[in-house]
């Protein structure tokens, strides 16, 4: 049951959540017939069959399989815990299957076309997304509370529940967090009547296993389907190679290319300002960090996320793993005579690439040793940013809501 705040409108219409995240927010771009961006129809054709099969299916694909491998390991410790065995190693293996599967979740979740997006908002979108990955709706407290009822072992178990006890933040909560208290406040039954206490340690921990197996299953089975559905010869591998065929949500190549936009539109509002600019101090902080905005703060992965996100947005553009192997937006740009601005672009990205894969350590200890120890990775997803939102989306005859436009962090 999908309670996430992440909206994404064709007009832009500011709900609580959205005007407290900033968040997932992409009005019409373009909007109008295809062909409009003055590349030929026939390119911007090539473009979306190329995200279609050089980019979603095998990025897809290898996230189910991933998905698979972390569920099979977290299976192991629940195994073992239940049997009473010593589960150190199979924890251990556990949280090492986390780490491939983790970034292959967060590469696709800054791919949200079709199904994985929000519904009406994304054209074809059926919430998936929220299904996985709820973040930064997440509650520690609720997965300690269902924990102790223990009703996540029920088959209708995600179906009756909001999406902050599920999914993979609420198993990197499950897999990282292994300190004997719970998260909740004091006056809460869990604690004021006893019920955390009454389990022990022991089932304590035989309950933390047992919850994570059944949520790592159910978010395989999540992914599975997800890739099923963007296989050649399913329903949006094929819709994205015609996007007016029967059954398709996408009324022409345009509005489809809309859609590849606005999940472009993570790396604004997902990465710069709330993984990024949100704990530097930069974006809706109100001091001089705000470490509590971090991404993954069991696992302490929050860098590996963004990194991954960065080369999500790289595999949009370019419609393929670079871009020499996939046909993009650059080719777009270079077709109506702008070479330079897709060097810049390209640039761009590499700038970013560069400071990422040079910055040392997790983001949490770097904070700590110094606030501005992410201003320059802000800076740089910056540049980028700036581009898709002035000079790129003008060359392209696209359009973005005034709020993105006006952005100034």
């Amino acid at each position: 049951m999908s309670s996430s705040p992440f909206v994404f409108s064709r007009v832009w219409k500011p709900t609580t959540a959205a005007l407290a995240l900033s968040i997932w927010a992409c009005a019409d771009l373009g909007g109008g017939d295809a062909g409009e961006t003055g590349a030929s129809d026939e390119l911007e054709a090539d473009i979306l069959a190329s995200i279609a099969r050089e980019v979603m299916a095998p990025r897809s694909l290898e996230f189910a399989e991933q998905s698979e491998a972390l569920t099979l390991a977290v299976q192991a410790w629940a195994d073992a815990a239940e049997g009473a065995e010593d589960t150190a190693a199979s924890l251990a293996a556990a949280r090492e299957a986390w780490v491939p599967a983790w970034e292959s979740a967060q590469r696709l979740d800054a791919m949200q076309l079709g199904p994985a997006g929000a519904s009406g908002s994304y054209l074809g979108g059926e919430g998936i997304r929220d299904e996985l990955y709820s973040w930064p709706s997440i509650n520690p407290c609720r997965i300690d509370q269902e924990l102790v009822s223990g009703e996540y072992a029920n088959a209708d178990f995600v179906e009756t529940r909001l999406v902050n006890v599920y999914g993979y933040d609420a198993l990197e909560y499950l897999l990282f967090w292994d300190a004997p208290a719970n998260s909740c406040a004091p006056q809460l039954p869990i604690n004021a009547e006893g019920q955390w206490d009454a389990l022990g340690s022991e089932e304590i921990g035989r309950r933390r296993a047992a919850y994570a197996a059944a949520i790592a299953q159910a978010a395989a089975d999540q992914a599975t389907a997800l890739a099923d559905r963007w296989q050649p010869g399913d329903d949006f591998h094929e819709h994205l190679l015609d996007p007016t065929r029967e059954g398709s949500p996408y009324p022409n190549v345009d509005e489809t290319l809309d859609d590849v936009m606005r999940a472009m539109f993570y790396l604004d509002s997902a990465v710069k300002d709330l993984k990024v600019g949100k704990p530097a101090g930069i974006f809706q902080c109100g001091s001089e960090v705000c470490l509590d905005g971090l991404e993954s703060p069991h696992a302490l992965d929050a860098k590996a996320a963004v990194i991954a996100n960065l080369e999500a947005f790289a595999e949009l553009y370019f419609g393929g793993p670079s871009a020499e192997a996939g046909t993009g937006f650059d080719d777009a740009l270079i077709s109506i005579g702008r070479e330079d601005l897709a060097t810049e672009m390209d640039e761009a990205i590499e700038g970013a690439r560069a400071e990422l894969a040079g910055f040392e350590g997790e983001f949490r200890e770097a904070l700590l040793a110094d606030p501005a120890a992410l201003d320059e990775v802000h800076a740089r997803i910056k540049v980028i940013t700036d581009l898709l939102k002035g000079e790129f989306t003008v060359a392209l005859a696209l359009d973005i809501p005034s709020e993105a436009g006006g952005d100034a962090d």
